[in-house]
This record gives C-alpha cells, structure tokens and sequence, in this order.
C-alpha cells in the first residue's frame, strides 16, 4: 500500500469520503500549520489523534517530490470523477482555513461619501 492508498483509506475510515485533496492541501503547509488544520477538521473525527500524528510523521519523513508524485493528477479536473457522496463529505465542506472567508461569502466594504 503506497503513501495514496493510506490517506484513501483512513479517509474513507474517518470521514465516509475518498477524497483526500484537503490533506494534500496539509501537506504543503508547514508541519505546526497542519497539524492545527488536521486538529481543526479532524478531530472529532480521530479524537486520540492517531491517524493526525502517523500522517505529520509521514509528511516530516517522506521527500517532497515523492509526496507529490503520490497525489498527481489527484485533482486535475479531466480525471473522473469518484463520486457525489465525496463531494458533500464533512471534510470537503470544512477544510477553509481559520480566518478566510468561503468562497462567496466576503464582505462588501461600504463606500462612505
């Protein structure tokens, strides 16, 4: 079982979803930066942190480019899709990190005159 299929796997046993493009987005923050996100969105989830601290020790230990070439093509947008029920997951859902706004949902500055 290669890098992919873990986080596939622990996904699915964690969250109900394959999708795993909110911890490829972890692995390109620093490690104090994702371990905050996984805490944040995976929590409740994993509540002893098991899965959380086995993924930050594969992400100090495994190269960049051999972590890269685990996700690739992963969210390019002409690869099939894996399904509706990933797409509404929990963690598709949450995965906005502390302090920025979703997508649509910025506030208009008022114009003072």
């Amino acid at each position: 079982m290669d890098f992919k299929d873990w986080c596939e796997n622990e996904s699915v046993r964690l969250t109900g979803s394959r999708d795993t493009s909110f911890l490829e987005f972890c692995l390109r923050q620093s490690r104090l930066e994702a371990k905050i996100l996984l805490i944040q969105n995976l929590g409740t989830f994993d509540p002893n942190y098991e899965f959380i601290h086995k993924f930050l020790d594969y992400m100090e230990m495994l190269p960049t480019d051999v972590l890269d070439l685990a996700f690739q093509g992963q969210n390019d947008p002409k690869a099939p899709a894996v399904g509706s029920r990933d797409m509404n997951s929990a963690l598709t859902r949450t995965w906005v990190p502390m302090g920025l706004p979703k997508e649509g949902k910025r506030r208009e500055r008022r114009k003072e005159g």
